[in-house]
């Protein structure tokens, strides 16, 4: 009787994990069944898409007989642009209000900008001299692809302006302390491929020749931690009302030295110089050219 016990046992242990095993297959080819079947849906909705827009490049076909190469490939990198931006929020406005706000901007502080074919695709931190606060407006309206900026928390102390600004691509920062959510944000912003604006003085510089002051270490900590280029960016003189302002943009360049070591101070002391070294050569490029403007 032990023995037909121990036996029983074993067959209904033997039957319980054949049971277990048939559980499992039914749920694998559940799931593959499952899985064809969203392909299935996926391909089939990509299809219909793709239908229509064959309808309609059929229907564009005739209109962009007389376009040039150069015209179709400016329309193309816009229309790339275009369709990121709706993914983002408030893309749709930041391109309205740009487009209106073009006019009467260029009118009333009019900008010349040289280099603009310096700025790569996709992430990278421009840093730049600071006059004024239209320093960003400037750069708003006179390139196309959202940017964003890091702009002192005293800004949006009014909900509305701090909204607006805050859709024009403002990441509120405390400059009084170590602001983790900015720089967590500003981090999040390069990761997604997008342009970071720093203004490394950390304060607007008026001096006769447009000197540049100390550059802090915020530049070099983002652009060291997400390992993105730099680009330098100089502005001529404090922008006025219906006199011209002279905008540089210099050749980007990285911190790849500094890539994976401790971002102590030393460190950052000495990227932060690279920086400074990178914006006072393109400083000097600058007046120099504008010399012989003159």
């Amino acid at each position: 009787k032990e023995q037909e016990n121990d036996c029983l046992k074993e067959i209904n242990a033997l039957k319980k994990q054949q049971q277990e095993k048939n559980n499992q297959l039914a749920a694998k080819k559940e799931k593959r069944i499952q899985i064809e079947s969203n392909k299935k849906q996926q391909t089939e909705s990509g299809e219909e898409k793709w239908s229509k827009l064959e309808e309609v490049l059929e229907q564009m076909e005739e209109e962009l007989e007389d376009i040039s190469f150069d015209e179709f490939i400016f329309m193309k990198d816009n229309l790339i642009i275009h369709i990121k931006n709706r993914r983002e929020k408030g893309g749709y406005m930041f391109h309205l209000i740009q487009i209106i706000a073009a006019l009467p901007v260029k009118i009333l502080f009019p900008a010349k900008f040289y280099g603009k074919k310096n700025l790569p695709k996709g992430p990278c931190i421009i840093v730049s001299n600071h006059t004024s606060n239209t320093d960003s407006v400037l750069l708003i309206i006179n390139t196309w692809e959202k940017k964003y900026f890091l702009a002192k928390k005293e800004l949006f102390k009014n909900k509305l302006f701090g909204w607006f600004i805050k859709r024009m691509g403002a990441i509120k920062i405390d400059r009084q302390s170590s602001d983790v959510a900015a720089i967590k944000q500003s981090l999040k912003v390069l990761k997604d491929g997008k342009k970071l604006v720093i203004y490394p003085e950390g304060t607007r510089t008026n001096n006769a020749n447009m000197q540049l002051g100390e550059v802090k270490h915020g530049a070099s900590m983002f652009a060291i931690k997400a390992k993105v280029p730099l680009v330098p960016m100089f502005i001529s003189r404090k922008p006025k009302l219906f006199h011209k302002t002279r905008v540089y943009l210099g050749e980007p360049f990285t911190l790849e030295e500094f890539y994976g070591r401790k971002l102590d101070s030393e460190t950052l002391d000495a990227s932060s110089k690279v920086i400074a070294e990178k914006m006072n050569e393109l400083h000097d490029i600058a007046l120099n050219s504008l010399t012989k403007k003159d």
